[in-house]
């Protein structure tokens, strides 16, 4: 047994369970790391012990919070459905992910500015970055199995990977809007998925 460890791992969660309440309630910009001291009952100096700053806090959060939304996907992957059902699924897993954790949907689509190969750099960030490329090589072969070009398929994976996560930020910004031209926003979402997937179908890789 190492003591060590287990008491460290017992301090991140904490501060990590805390913090995630205060980015939930506060927001992440309004929270300050004297707020995440103050909820934890711990001194700025250890949060700095086992955090380099309020970012690495955050993005370990969200780290966890795609791994769950990752282990989504490949059981969708791996499912024996159509490509379309397949597409529905994952659009439906998205929007699931963005009602449930708002906040760590915009952080997770948002620009992460930091060097992942700096020797500085956390390894959260390099390990988020290499989380969003195996959402990518799913969404490849799930929606272009046969395309063999890879930069033609990372290509394609992002633009679907952005309208999907654009259609759903703006229609949840945008809700009175949407129920403007559509019935509700579930409505235009399922019009919106749909004309995503025309762009699947159209596309040279799918027979």
């Amino acid at each position: 047994m190492n003591i060590k460890k287990e008491i460290t791992d017992l301090y991140r969660n904490s501060i990590l369970e805390e913090s995630e309440k205060l980015f939930e309630g506060k927001g992440i910009l309004k929270t300050k790391m004297d707020d995440i001291a103050q909820k934890t009952g711990f001194s700025k100096a250890t949060l700095y012990r086992y955090f380099k700053n309020k970012n690495e806090i955050l993005f370990t959060i969200i780290q966890t919070k795609m791994e769950s939304l990752l282990i989504v996907f490949k059981s969708i992957e791996n499912n024996f459905g159509t490509i379309e059902s397949k597409f529905k699924e994952t659009s439906d897993a998205l929007v699931d992910f963005q009602s449930k954790y708002p906040v760590y949907f915009e952080a997770m689509i948002g620009k992460v500015s930091m060097k992942i190969e700096g020797e500085d750099t956390p390894s959260v960030y390099r390990n988020i970055f290499l989380l969003g490329n195996e959402f990518n090589s799913i969404i490849g072969q799930m929606f272009f199995p046969d395309l063999h070009d890879k930069s033609q398929i990372e290509k394609k994976s992002f633009l679907i990977w952005s309208l999907l996560s654009g259609i759903i930020r703006m229609t949840s910004l945008k809700e009175e809007y949407v129920k403007m031209i559509s019935k509700n926003r579930k409505e235009y979402l399922d019009f919106s998925f749909k004309e995503v997937f025309m762009i699947i179908q159209e596309s040279k890789g799918i027979k």
